[in-house]
């Protein structure tokens, strides 16, 4: 069974910072994602003001960390969900210029812990008992810096709800590192095992042909992306995870709709005199494909380097990682989550079949924690 908890309601406060405790979560409860809901309102002046895009609105948050696991922003969670789940469900509505008016619009943004595409999507879904010492950590943007022009950008209630699925206990999710990491032409990204990675721009906007050409991704020394041009690293997601093939468009006239996107941009402008350039919202390097199983994650024991052409700057990326689990850490998982030392661990797989603790699979896979009574 499926429950949405709303957490502590925060007052948004301009470049501020708030923390939103986790202990009062549900226990026998898997964490699935964290839905954050911000409604806006504003005033235009007569005077000229600039357009504001739908992916400036996704700047509202700029972090959101929880411990040494999840480090992240807005922008980046944006990113993230797009590369998971195959579209952009986190577009709001455009904001014309010269509007000279009132206008509301709601931010929603969704940072997810399950992968819905996965073969077992739950497996990264954490329980709950295991998150309620360390709480959230939110920053908030600066309205003035993303919104110019407007005579007033008022805020309503910051609002996070925790997604939690009711399950039985002994399951010891794969715990999920999310991070974001500023690149270079030539970077070297942290050792882990990749289900994710993804660049996008902070700022929201598109990144082009020009600022990045083709793209080598290096595991462990091995090219296993080789000199990609950034149209082809677009259209390979849209063929093989992009969950329609209809790209983001808004109207710049009434009703102002942002129509979010599933295929990422493939194509230059069609317009006269367009150019051949293409720009993309996002670059997905690594990600599974629908129905991808843990068991194929990007092992990368000495990292990861990313190298390309172009004269980009600003760019970073967002990296999902999955940690492997000791039997120590599923130990004190176990006692977190009032079950106490375990007798016996098992590795959970989708077949039943054992797997030896030792193996790749062993240590990536949840884990059930089982007691034997005394007699």
């Amino acid at each position: 069974m499926r429950r949405i908890v709303p957490l502590k309601s925060v007052n948004f406060a301009s470049g501020g910072r708030a923390i939103v405790e986790l202990d009062q979560l549900p226990g026998s409860h898997y964490l699935n994602g964290f839905l954050f809901n911000l409604p806006l309102n504003f005033v235009a002046p007569a005077a000229a003001q600039a357009a504001v895009l739908p992916r400036t609105f996704d700047r509202v948050l700029d972090l959101v960390k929880s411990g040494r696991r999840w480090n992240l922003t807005g922008a980046a969670i944006n990113a993230l969900n797009w590369v998971m789940s195959g579209y952009d469900n986190s577009a709001t509505d455009y904001l014309p210029a010269n509007g000279n008016g009132v206008f509301d619009r709601m931010v929603n943004l969704y940072l997810p812990f399950s992968d819905v595409n996965a073969f077992e999507p739950d497996d990264t879904a954490p329980p709950v008992e295991v998150l309620k010492d360390t709480p959230l950590e939110l920053g908030m943007g600066s309205l003035a810096a993303l919104f110019p022009g407007f005579t007033s950008v008022t805020p309503g209630i910051l609002q996070t709800y925790a997604v939690l699925t009711q399950g039985a206990p002994g399951k010891v999710s794969t715990p999920v590192m999310l991070d974001i990491f500023d690149l270079t032409p030539d970077s070297r990204i942290d050792p882990g095992v990749y289900t994710h990675l993804a660049i996008f721009k902070e700022d929201g906007s598109p990144i082009t042909a020009a600022e990045l050409g083709n793209l080598t991704l290096y595991v462990d020394g091995t090219p296993v992306l080789d000199a990609i041009s950034l149209g082809a690293l677009t259209a390979l997601f849209n063929a093989t995870k992009s969950a329609g093939a209809a790209p983001s468009s808004y109207a710049t006239a009434t009703p102002y709709l942002a129509v979010p996107g599933e295929a990422l941009s493939q194509e230059p402008g069609g317009e006269v005199g367009a150019g051949n350039a293409i720009s993309a919202e996002l670059v997905p390097l690594i990600y599974p494909t629908r129905q991808g199983k843990l068991t194929k994650s990007m092992l990368a024991p000495n990292g990861l380097r990313i190298r390309w052409t172009g004269t980009a700057t600003g760019l970073r990326v967002v990296a999902r990682r999955v940690e492997p689990l000791s039997d120590a850490q599923v130990v004190k998982a176990s006692q977190k989550m009032g079950l106490g030392t375990p007798s016996q661990l098992t590795t959970k797989t989708a077949s039943k079949a054992a797997v030896h603790a030792d193996s790749f699979a062993g240590r990536i896979l949840p884990r059930r924690v089982s007691f034997f009574s005394r007699q």
